[in-house]
């Protein structure tokens, strides 16, 4: 049996007690590792004074499942995570006349996707399936909390931590056929990536950042379920429950603008972007990421200490922020072969 793993939109979040409807499309994950696990807190009596000196046995309480998921940077992959993320996408099939955020424009044959954060206490969720050869694993309303891209030398990396309420074990073998993008098709790697502040000039040697939102379980007791599962996954009331993102980057040299911007707080215009050499089909457009900030500004600053050699590093620490007059704090834009993601 091939080993994979599934994932299908849901149309509301799965749970225990509910079996969500799925997406047209499903999406077979080339992940380096997937880990989700059920997070069980049995109840535990051994506390109580019942004349024994030692441990109780311990009775069914409550499940918590959260794990993880690593992908490398490929394009159509990473659009359908996006969309659990964020809750919202655009897509607009390539005519010769839209444009991407450079003002380049999009040819028939590719699909521009813009992601915006849905306005919902309630995120996006997924059904997981994974096959670990001769077993089963599926859970249901499996949410991101988020997603951190980092830039290594086998690749541009994601790393995203997964939430679940609800996982069980398969009796039998649900009967997909996994499907995966040709071999042909590569991934972002360090020479695909850029960052731009608009302000300091030193060589980056390195940057990373990070979309994340806090996320908790919701246990509704006026549900008549008594699984002992969440009976949904809701965004933390809180500001921290807002998608953010953050980001840091390394100057190979002290840079005197970067200092001045992090003293000032210094509004900046930083754009990501990932350019890959690989066509989209046909076109002569390449598979793209475009990560806008609205209004970044520097939070911290690393120097590395002084020594006695030719340059001395620092680590610039930035956040993203809302701009009134762009009226948004970051947007992300995807240049793929993906018609859409439903």
């Amino acid at each position: 049996m091939t080993r994979y793993a599934r994932l299908d939109f849901e149309n509301s979040q799965g749970a225990a007690s509910t079996t969500a409807g799925l997406g047209a499309t499903p999406f077979y994950l080339p992940s380096t590792e997937i880990v989700l696990n059920p997070k069980p807190a049995p109840l535990d009596r051994s506390d109580e004074l019942r004349g024994i000196d030692g441990l109780l046995q311990l009775a069914q309480n409550e499940y918590s499942p959260d794990g993880s998921i690593e992908v490398r940077g490929y394009a159509d992959i990473l659009g359908a995570l996006f969309k659990i993320l964020f809750g919202s996408v655009v897509s607009t099939a390539g005519d010769g006349i839209i444009t991407d955020p450079s003002g380049t424009v999009i040819p028939t044959g590719a699909t521009r996707h813009v992601f915006s954060k849905l306005a919902s206490s309630t995120p996006l969720s997924a059904m997981l399936t994974q096959c670990y050869g001769s077993q089963f694993i599926q859970a249901r309303g499996v949410t991101l909390k988020d997603m951190a891209f980092t830039v290594q030398e086998d690749g541009v990396k994601a790393k995203s931590s997964l939430m679940a309420n609800y996982m069980n074990r398969l009796a039998a073998d649900p009967g997909y056929t996994p499907a995966y993008e040709a071999f042909s098709i590569l991934p972002w790697r360090r020479r695909n990536a850029r960052i731009q502040t608009g302000i300091g000039t030193a060589l980056v040697d390195n940057f990373e950042f990070t979309f994340a939102q806090d996320l908790e379980y919701v246990r509704d007791m006026g549900d008549a379920a008594s699984s002992g599962f969440p009976s949904r996954t809701e965004r933390a009331n809180s500001v921290q429950g807002f998608l953010a993102l953050t980001g840091k980057f390394t100057r190979r040299d002290l840079d005197a603008a970067d200092w001045d911007a992090l003293i000032a707080a210094t509004a900046l215009d930083i754009l990501i972007t990932m350019t890959s050499e690989q066509l989209i089909g046909a076109t002569t457009y390449p598979y793209s990421l475009f990560v806008q900030t609205g209004s970044a500004q520097m939070t911290d600053g690393d120097l590395e200490g002084q020594k006695n050699q030719p340059r001395h590093q620092q680590e610039l620490t930035w956040q993203a922020g809302y701009n009134e007059v762009d009226t948004y704090d970051f947007k992300v834009t995807l240049v793929n072969g993906q018609a859409n993601y439903n």
